[in-house]
């Protein structure tokens, strides 16, 4: 899963005023994130700008923290349905990617549970997205 080209940059805003930022960090998140665009070349040829209301620039310093903030919520509600399930599986998560993984030792009783899991995932993503 990767989440970095779907940043909603009013939902990263919420986030961060929900985790107790000071306003003025939330304010400034708000700012920056105002009338973004990006511009592509390819074979020397410039393309207009198109504005980007979504999505952080990979390679940006801001990216990893900002990024984590993000998906946090969405990574505690993955564990809260596991445990809600009784399935023995965890997130990790590294940057801009998650992979569920089991605890189990069996693979009868691994794939079912990856199955749960991931469905888990899917429905948290489109719920997420609203």
């Amino acid at each position: 899963m990767q989440f970095f080209f779907s940043l909603n940059y009013s939902m990263l805003t919420s986030i961060l005023g929900h985790f107790g930022f000071a306003d003025c960090i939330v304010d400034f998140f708000s700012d920056y994130f105002v009338s973004r665009s990006t511009q592509y070349s390819w074979n020397s040829i410039l393309f207009g700008a198109c504005n980007t209301d979504v999505g952080m620039k990979q390679g940006s310093v801001l990216f990893p923290i900002l990024l984590a903030l993000y998906i946090m919520p969405l990574v505690c509600f993955f564990e809260i349905r596991v445990q809600d399930l009784n399935l023995n599986t965890f997130i990790f998560s590294f940057v801009d990617n998650g992979l569920p993984i089991s605890k189990e030792k069996t693979y009868n009783t691994t794939l079912p549970e990856l199955y749960s899991s991931y469905e888990v995932v899917i429905n948290l993503i489109f719920l997420y997205e609203a």
